[in-house]
Order: structure tokens, then sequence, then C-alpha cells
């Protein structure tokens, strides 16, 4: 082909030129890594940057917007079967519905951040978030128990013990010191 001469990717080579080069055969790269290589790869990329292994300790946390979204989220399916409950089945009164939506809340908080629940509640699945022990296990329902009443004592004074959660160094809340937990992000 002449010097200068122009050869289309889709019509071939333009007017006056010779004819189109002939086809080459496609050979794969040889530097390639190969797919189970890059697999495990991936696994560093979520590790720490000091290279140490991903521990509760040094997993990224969930910060204060992010559980109050997933809050957000869970007091309207824990909103929904309470009042339907209190109100349209029994026809209670206020005192009783608050009843029954403390009742629908213990048990909701209680299964779902134990080990029964894989430590996530459904707005923290929606938001890929999971309470853990500071060793990085899983809460015993026992220790769910602890980590609501934390949640309650922590609401009391102007929901500061809830707030502490932005403040804090290791985004940990009044209850989750209480508990011993950590809320990780993407564990």
């Amino acid at each position: 082909m002449p010097i200068g001469s122009k050869v289309c990717d889709i019509c071939g080579p333009t007017a006056g030129s010779s004819a189109p080069p002939a086809p080459q055969v496609w050979v794969p790269p040889t530097n390639a890594l190969p797919a189970a290589q890059l697999a495990s790869s991936a696994a560093a990329w979520a590790a720490p940057a000091s290279g140490q292994p991903l521990t509760a300790e040094n997993a990224p946390k969930a910060g204060f917007w992010m559980r109050a979204i997933a809050y957000i989220i869970d007091g309207i399916i824990i909103a929904l079967p309470s009042l339907a409950l209190g109100s349209a089945i029994l026809h209670a009164d206020a005192t009783t519905r608050a009843g029954i939506n403390l009742v629908i809340e213990i048990t909701y908080f209680l299964y779902f951040w134990s080990s029964y629940g894989k430590g996530q509640t459904i707005g923290m699945q929606l938001l890929h978030m999971k309470v853990v022990k500071t060793d990085g296990s899983l809460l015993s329902v026992t220790g769910a128990l602890v980590r609501f009443v934390g949640l309650i004592i922590a609401s009391i004074p102007f929901c500061l013990g809830i707030i502490w959660v932005g403040i804090d160094a290791k985004k940990q809340g009044w209850h989750d010191k209480m508990a011993g937990t950590y809320v990780v992000s993407n564990w």
C-alpha cells in the first residue's frame, strides 16, 4: 500500500489505493492474567491498605446517615403491621397500639440483629451493612437484646447516643459501645 493512502475498516481501501491488507489471525496476549488470579486479587482490593486481613476492627464502618436511612426503612416495615394490627384488627387505643408496636419492634430487631437474621435488618440488607461484635462474630439473641436496650437508653437524652455515631472515631453509638458491636459496611 502506498504511503499516504488510507484504509477504511468498513469499506476497505479508499479510491486510488491498492487491495486491502490480508486479514490477520487474532492472537491472545501472552502477558494477560488468568481469571482465577484476578478473582483472588479482588479480595486484596477490599483489604485495608496496611495489608492486614480484614477484621471487624479495621473494616469500613457504616456512617450516621446510612444507618439513619436503614432505621427509617426498618421503621416503615415495623409500622405497617403494627398499625394494621393495632387499629384495623384490634381497634385498640393509643396505649395498646404503642405496646403492640414495642413487641413487634423488639421481635424484629432481636431476630435480625442476632445470628438468626445474619446481623442485618431489612434496611441494613438494602444498604449492605451488618451488625457484628468487635471480634467479628454475630450477636446472640441476648447480645441483640442488650443492644436494643442500649438503643432505647441512647435515644432518651435527645437522641445524643444515636447522634454519637457521627462523632465517634469508630462510628459507634452508645448502644454499640454497650453491646460491644460495630456496624460495618460491605462486609
